[in-house]
């Protein structure tokens, strides 16, 4: 059998960013680390941290502004194209969300070209992917990358 790995090292991004515990009473992806700063025997140092993008407004004063830097998912070209515009469209929804604390339009679909240079698996970039099995594929989660201290958002297109 024949295995392909890929190791991606990232730098942290700078300081500024105020972590968010998880809380179990909503349902949010998460990261969860261990602090063994000040004992690696014991386990009740564990954090988790809720995943989660720093959005900054264009126009600060504005109480509706586009964020300054999109949050970018990719449709994979294995996605059939009688359902792009579906799946499109259902992920535009989340605009509504975001409208609601101030952003407008924060989240952008694009469509990954044929002839793309990157890897969908690469987790700089935030693809919806098209998977099929019989009789189930067993999994439907994409890549994530997130600063562990943190939980914020590393992927390309994200504010960083």
């Amino acid at each position: 059998m024949q295995f392909h790995v890929r190791y991606s090292v990232s730098e942290l991004p700078q300081a500024g960013f105020r972590p968010r515990l998880a809380d179990d009473r909503v349902g949010h992806f998460l990261t969860q680390v261990q602090d063994y700063s000040t004992s690696d025997t014991k386990f009740e140092n564990t954090r988790r941290y809720i995943h989660r993008w720093r959005l900054e407004k264009q126009d600060s004063s504005a109480a509706l502004s586009r964020p300054k830097q999109l949050i970018v998912f990719w449709l994979e070209n294995t996605i059939p194209a009688e359902y792009r515009d579906a799946i499109r469209e259902g992920v535009l929804l989340w605009n509504k969300a975001f409208e609601r604390i101030g952003f407008q339009d924060a989240i952008e679909v694009k469509q990954q070209p044929d002839n793309a240079d990157w890897d969908p698996a690469d987790v700089r970039y935030s693809t919806l992917r098209w998977f099929t099995g019989y009789p189930d594929p067993g999994f439907a989660q994409g890549p994530s990358r997130v600063n562990p201290l943190t939980g914020r958002d590393l992927r390309r297109g994200h504010t960083i």
